[in-house]
């Protein structure tokens, strides 16, 4: 069985996590990884990390803390809930459990 991590998204992981997609008919359901990096960029309450299995990149997620100063609220998290704004499991990687 594949360990499965949250890792940071870095200078070296970038292209290969914003390579990552869905299917075509999933696309108007979930925004590219591209965007969801741009907008935690500008929202210090966004923490966006790519879902590895082992050392491979398989998915994006992206968390949101809006106790955070400065936090940007997007959608029903309020108050002192932690949620789960975007989550993305590649298509080629759907199916095998890491969602």
């Amino acid at each position: 069985m594949e360990r499965v991590t949250l890792q940071e998204i870095t200078f070296d992981t970038v292209r290969s996590v914003t390579s990552l997609d869905v299917s075509p008919k999933q696309r108007g359901y979930v925004a590219s990884v591209a965007v969801s990096i741009s907008e935690a960029h500008f929202n210090p309450g966004a923490d966006a990390r790519g879902v590895h299995a082992d050392n491979t990149p398989v998915g994006f997620v992206m968390l949101f803390d809006p106790t955070v100063r400065g936090a940007i609220a997007r959608g029903p998290i309020a108050g002192d809930e932690v949620g789960l704004w975007r989550l993305m499991i590649d298509h080629r990687h759907q199916g095998k459990g890491f969602g």
